[in-house]
């Protein structure tokens, strides 16, 4: 990201911190929890498949992980947030190596079509482990458990949601400067010499898959007990596509793209339900994906961070991305 945007964007997040409850109508609060959930969830897929180039139709099923880890613990062990934090992370992190092991030994098409099988098989389970997950029922998910803090506030999970989005936004930006980070550079420049410098491709792989499941838990812990019941139609296949459309239209390499992505993902479609232009939407959006993937190969956050880098130098190109 670039310091300029850095610059707005850290006291915008403060002051709305403090803004938004007070401004903001209950189920406004309650859309704007969601887009900061997806916006952790988008920043993940963002290294993994903006940094790392893996591309992943299984994002949504992390997503649903982490969700219904978050309500069955909460429903069973009534953990309370930290320790139920912790395990969501733990859960996520474990599966994805379990499922990293045979995938991460491909790349390309059949790396997306063993996530896709993932997907696959976590829809069943949800189906079938009815005692579990409640099956095609669904499960209630109780409110976050806080000590003398009230989990059922909506402020509340949106002060957490908010917390946790600016942590996940303070790692990837700083992840470019880390040897993981370098590494997926040297990798995206070319594979056969990052390997002949030492670049262990596998292990900076698996870095960023596991990164990406665990932020995509976090944001499905804050999903679920934002919602309060969750549904194995909540985190099927459409739901892994709605967020790569959502991250390529933000920007692809970008951490500004992933917010823009996440506000794609729950604002605007509920501006468009607001005024009654559902329909409208669904051929809107799809035009103006046609577009930015056609003409802005940035997504909409290299165009912005183009026009600011013009305005500040005077130059064109001097901010091509928030790359991070």
């Amino acid at each position: 990201m670039t310091r300029k945007m850095a610059m707005i964007g850290v006291p915008v997040l403060v002051l709305s911190a403090f803004l938004a409850p007070a401004l903001l109508s209950r189920y406004w609060l309650f859309l704007v929890t969601s887009l900061l959930a997806y916006a952790i969830a988008l920043i993940g897929l963002k290294v993994l498949f903006g940094d790392a180039g893996q591309l992943s139709l299984g994002q949504a099923s992390f997503i649903g992980i982490g969700a219904y880890t978050a309500g069955i613990i909460s429903e069973h062990l009534k953990l309370t947030l930290p320790y139920e934090l912790l395990a969501v992370m733990l859960v996520s992190a474990a599966i994805a190596c379990v499922i990293a092991v045979p995938a991460l030994r491909v790349s390309g098409l059949r790396f997306a079509l063993l996530t896709l099988a993932f997907a696959e098989l976590f829809q069943w389970f949800l189906r079938e482990a009815k005692g579990l997950t409640g099956g095609e029922q669904g499960l209630y998910v109780p409110p976050l458990l806080m000590g003398p803090i009230d989990g059922k506030s909506q402020t509340t999970l949106f002060l957490l949601a908010l917390s946790l989005a600016v942590v996940a936004t303070v790692l990837a930006l700083h992840l470019p400067s880390t040897k993981v980070g370098r590494a997926m550079a040297a990798i995206r420049e070319s594979r056969l010499a990052a390997e002949s410098v030492g670049v262990s491709v596998w292990r900076t792989k698996l870095f960023a898959f596991v990164f990406a499941a665990v932020l995509s838990g976090v944001a499905g812990m804050l999903i679920a007990h934002s919602s309060g019941s969750l549904s194995p139609t909540s985190f099927d296949l459409f739901d892994s596509i709605y967020l790569l459309v959502a991250i390529i239209l933000g920007g692809l390499r970008s951490v500004l793209g992933a917010w823009i992505g996440a506000a794609y993902l729950v604002i605007v479609p509920a501006v468009f339900t607001q005024f009654g232009l559902d329909s409208v939407y669904v051929v809107l959006s799809g035009a103006v994906l046609l577009v930015v993937i056609m003409v802005f190969p940035s997504g909409i956050a290299g165009v912005l961070t183009d026009a600011i880098g013009r305005r500040s130098t005077g130059q064109p190109g001097e901010g091509k991305e928030l790359a991070a």
